[in-house]
């Protein structure tokens, strides 16, 4: 009888959701770090740069454009409607940022992320990107400003950790 018990009560600490589990975290609710990711974005205005390859003259111009963001704690996520410039054309996208897939979050300038071993890149002004890490996929999250970028990348761990995404420091 006690073994049954003990596996009932296994399966309700299971069967808890992440939004419910992440009443238990300590900080800021999750709907307030969604918010204060959302108010970010939005205040952040368009960046536009010019990168610089190593393997080619001239510089190519980028644009990246917030239009709108949705948070939504029940689902964990946050959904992003953005326009970028990709060889002289702008193109809307819809990416939805579930933070229970987190992995990782890191912040680097966006030439530094962009570099690999035959090409260097430069942008003017300086980029400074949150990378996220999902288990087959990316995300970036860019701003000119690195202590916001920073507060942001903070932000996203933190709804991460709430989302059961990452794993809380020990």
């Amino acid at each position: 009888m006690k073994l049954s018990a003990a596996l009932s009560l296994a399966f309700v600490v299971l069967a808890v959701s992440p939004a419910t589990a992440a009443l238990a975290q300590p900080g800021p609710s999750l709907a307030d770090t969604l918010g204060f990711i959302q108010g970010k974005l939005l205040a952040r205005g368009d960046l536009s740069w010019v990168v610089t390859r190593s393997d080619a003259s001239g510089g190519e111009p980028h644009l990246d454009r917030v239009n709108r963001v949705q948070t939504d704690a029940a689902a964990c996520a946050l959904t992003i409607n953005y326009t970028v410039l990709i060889q002289g054309q702008q193109q809307s996208y819809d990416d939805t940022i579930q933070f229970g897939k987190i992995s990782d979050v890191q912040l680097a300038t966006w030439a530094h992320l962009a570099t690999s071993t035959s090409v260097t890149f430069q942008t003017q002004p300086e980029v400074w990107t949150v990378e996220l890490f999902f288990p087959n996929t990316t995300a970036a999250i860019n701003f000119f400003d690195q202590s916001m970028a920073d507060r942001v990348a903070k932000a996203v761990s933190h709804a991460a950790q709430l989302c059961g995404g990452l794993k809380s420091a020990q």
